[in-house]
C-alpha cells in the first residue's frame, strides 16, 4: 500500500466508513502496480528468451514515442513527412504482415554480403526494400538513404538488427542502398 506515516496515523482516526473507503482506493492502486510488475515480468521473460529489446512490445512504448516525436521534429515540416502521417494514422510498423516483409526482405540483405555492393543481385534487394519504404509514403531516394544510414548510425536500432546474427548488416545496408539510390 502507499500509506505514508501520516496517512497511517490519520487512518487510525477514521470511522470504518472512511477507512473503507481509503483502503478501497489503495486497493485500486495496488491492482495498478501489480499490472505494471506483471507486464515487466513478462518482458523480462521475453528478452531471457532471446527475444531482442527492441522487439519486446512491453517495454517499446516509450521507444516507439521517442522515435516518432524525433521523426516529428527532425521531418515534421516535410512534404514527405506529412504524406506518410496522412496515409499512415495507425501504427503500421506493427502489424505483422509489414513485420514479416521487413524481416524478409532484411534476411535477403544478410544473404548477399559476401557480394560486392555493386552486384545486380544487391541492386534487387534494394529495390526490394525500397518498394517496401515506399508503401507508407513517397520517400525520394535521398530520404530512403537517410534512413538507411540511421539503421546504420543510431545504436538503438542495433538491438533490432542483432536478432539477425549478422555482424555489419546496418552497415552494408547503407553501403548498399546509398551506392545504389545515389548511383542510377
Amino acid at each position: 500500500m502507499d500509506f505514508s506515516l501520516k496517512d497511517i496515523y490519520n487512518l487510525i482516526h477514521l470511522d470504518d466508513e472512511k477507512l473503507i473507503e481509503s483502503i478501497a482506493e489503495q486497493s485500486k492502486f495496488l491492482e495498478e502496480k501489480i499490472k505494471e510488475l506483471e507486464k515487466t515480468k513478462i518482458a523480462v521473460d521475453k528478452f531471457i528468451n532471446g527475444i531482442p529489446i527492441i522487439e519486446i512490445s512491453e517495454l517499446n512504448q516509450c521507444i516507439s514515442e521517442q522515435y516518432k516525436k524525433e521523426a516529428e521534429i527532425r521531418y515534421g515540416k516535410t512534404e514527405i513527412y506529412q504524406k506518410f502521417i496522412n496515409n499512415n494514422s495507425r501504427n503500421v510498423f506493427e502489424e505483422n504482415k509489414n513485420k514479416d516483409d521487413l524481416e524478409s526482405i532484411i534476411l535477403k540483405f544478410c544473404n548477399v554480403t559476401m557480394l560486392p555492393v555493386e552486384h545486380n543481385n544487391v541492386y534487387e534487394v534494394v529495390v526490394e526494400w525500397k518498394d517496401y519504404m515506399n508503401r507508407f509514403s513517397d520517400f525520394d531516394d535521398d530520404m530512403l538513404c537517410i534512413i538507411a544510414n540511421v539503421y546504420s548510425k543510431d545504436k538503438r536500432y542495433h538491438n533490432y538488427f542483432n536478432k539477425f546474427n549478422k555482424p555489419g548488416i546496418t552497415d552494408f545496408i547503407s553501403e548498399a542502398v546509398n551506392y545504389h539510390l545515389k548511383n542510377k
